[in-house]
């Protein structure tokens, strides 16, 4: 994706960003496989994603989005500093 840059969590140490242009991101994302039970088939898959300057270290958080979670659809932590996102193989299409 042009514009973006995906890396692992950065050793960056949040600072005072009152100069800070935020330029350059770093994300983190996790993929959660949901299954029925313990060792039971996967039903679903969700996608966790954080985001934050590596200039500064300052989070990013998201907005619009409701909180908590929602295996068919998109949400955010309590403190919005993380979405989770309901995603799925394209091939085979929505789970129901």
């Amino acid at each position: 994706m042009r514009g973006y840059r995906v890396t692992g969590p950065s050793l960056a140490r949040p600072r005072e960003d009152g100069d800070c242009k935020h330029e350059a991101f770093s994300t983190e994302a996790k993929i959660g496989r949901i299954t029925e039970g313990d060792g039971g088939p996967v039903v679903d898959y969700m996608l966790d994603v954080r985001v934050h300057c590596t200039q500064c270290g300052r989070p990013f958080a998201f907005k619009g989005l409701p909180v908590g979670l929602d295996f068919a659809g998109a949400t955010m932590s309590v403190d919005g500093l993380e979405g989770h996102f309901a995603i799925y193989p394209a091939k085979r299409g929505p789970a129901s």
